[in-house]
């Protein structure tokens, strides 16, 4: 036996399957890239809030120390010595702040960064996604339009050549299925055309159809013919 189909307006090539099989995977790829994003960016910020909370805890230990200290010194001594520690103590107070507030900075610019590439890898993600839709878009047109330059109208039937009388249908869609065809219908004949024996009589007949024309199928199922019409589809 063998499998004719008659072309479909509608099917799609390796290409144009491929091409959907990568914007489905870059979509992907942009889901987990958000989601990634997302969590950095809230990790990021529950990380700047105990940093600043430890920071100004820091700041407000480090002062009460100095306070308890200069208080403790001065009450005890009044010298110049005294005064002179307490100075040095000050001092160092403020080379601590300044590293706290270095620290601090380089770990808001680093968690900065790994956001930035973030958004960069998204924006990368949604180009190449782009990319991909323009050339399926193209593939689809592509398609048309050498289906269009063939002449050959889609029908949606699938048949089978030496299995009954007449053309068996194997599958049916589109404007066949809308005309009241069946899977497992016998194609007798097309347009008059008597002893219809095989799928390519069928092929030459509608491809000299033109879009817009009616065509009379006669059809055997289950014993019984039916007549139904088929309007060749315009694209």
């Amino acid at each position: 036996r063998r499998v004719h189909g008659i072309p479909n307006g509608k099917s799609r090539s390796p290409e144009m399957m491929r091409l959907e099989e990568d914007i489905d995977e870059q979509s992907r790829i942009i889901q987990r890239i958000k989601v990634e994003y997302l969590r950095l960016e809230k990790e990021h910020s529950e990380q700047v809030d105990l940093q600043e909370a430890d920071f100004g805890r820091e700041l407000e230990r480090l002062r009460k120390k100095d306070l308890r200290s200069k208080q403790e010194i001065y009450s005890q001594l009044d010298s110049l010595e005294v005064q002179k520690e307490s100075e040095l103590e000050e001092e160092r107070w403020k080379i601590r702040e300044a590293e706290i507030r270095d620290e601090y900075a380089d770990k808001i610019r680093q968690k900065e960064m790994i956001i930035q590439n973030l958004q960069r890898e998204i924006e990368e993600a949604e180009e190449e996604r782009r990319r991909i839709q323009a050339d399926r878009l193209a593939a689809k047109e592509a398609a048309l339009h050498t289906e269009r330059q063939a002449g050959v109208p889609f029908l949606g039937l699938e048949l089978v050549d030496g299995v009954g009388p007449g053309v068996r249908v194997a599958k049916v869609r589109g404007p066949s299925k809308q005309a009241g065809i069946k899977e497992g219908d016998f194609v007798l004949n097309i347009q008059a055309s008597k002893n219809i024996k095989n799928a390519k009589q069928i092929n030459d007949i509608i491809s000299n159809a033109r879009p817009g024309e009616h065509v009379a199928f006669l059809v055997e199922r289950g014993g019984v013919e039916h007549e139904t019409v088929l309007t060749i589809p315009r694209f």
